[in-house]
């Protein structure tokens, strides 16, 4: 949804940051999932929009809900570093998401 089409080149690097820094949290959460033994090939199937600019405001939507996905209480010290890393990474990816939207 936020990989770059042709155009302004200021908002494809911020495009191309937000998907950095969603691949990392990604990553993250992989790791904690097999870690907790959990199925990490489980992953809903996404509907795209044709239109750019909706498609950057829907991503900002999915990252908003995948942060809340992602906050819960969590007893393992090393799986709350990997979650709050993933928070960090999340919350860098809608900054950059947004910026690519203003820009």
């Amino acid at each position: 949804m936020i990989q770059h089409r042709p155009g302004n080149w200021v908002q494809s690097m911020d495009e191309m940051n937000a998907i950095k820094q969603i691949d990392a949290a990604i990553n993250d959460l992989k790791q904690a999932a097999i870690d907790d033994g959990k199925n990490i090939d489980d992953h809903p199937q996404l509907d795209e929009r044709n239109d750019h600019n909706g498609r950057l405001h829907e991503a900002v939507d999915f990252l908003k809900k995948a942060h809340e996905d992602v906050n819960h209480e969590e007893d393992n010290n090393f799986a709350r570093g990997i979650r709050n890393r993933s928070f960090k990474h999340i919350d860098e990816a809608i900054k950059s998401v947004k910026m690519a939207i203003h820009s």
